[in-house]
């Protein structure tokens, strides 16, 4: 076990790895010539937190809402925030944006019943229950 040990740290030194029949090396790669690499024009997509809370939404961004949850149900417009709803049959979710369009971040989540005799300690599913489907938790979460 001590042997597997050392010459895995020993490959890892040498600035290439074998792994699964493929070998990458730590050397930047080079272009092919007459070959023009690929700029990436867009950042990678926002890491969610899995499962969703009320605690994973906050600092999140509009995009980040939006692509999580879509547009909402009601939107209420203040000077200083705006106040974003999403609703099912007996619950709210509501969300407090402050700062400009460009740089709003969600500073307040609430998840609440929307009916008698629903307590707000059941509506707390709602916060996944609402996400897009298209925004799937990764494989084992």
């Amino acid at each position: 076990m001590t042997l597997l040990c050392c010459l895995l740290l020993a490959a890892c030194g040498a600035g290439t790895t074998r792994q699964a029949g493929l070998t990458t090396s730590s050397q930047p790669a080079t272009a092919l010539p007459g070959v023009q690499a690929a700029a990436s024009a867009a950042p990678p997509a926002p890491q969610m937190v899995f499962p969703l809370t009320t605690a994973s939404l906050m600092g999140k961004s509009i995009k980040e809402i939006v692509g999580l949850y879509g547009a909402p149900h009601l939107k209420l417009r203040e000077p200083t925030a705006e106040i974003w709803q999403y609703r099912k049959a007996a619950c709210v979710l509501e969300m407090v944006m402050v700062g400009d369009q460009a740089n709003a971040r969600v500073t307040y989540v609430e998840v609440r019943s929307r009916k008698d005799g629903v307590s707000s300690d059941s509506c707390a599913p709602i916060v996944g229950e609402l996400a897009r489907s298209t925004v799937a938790p990764p494989q084992g979460a």
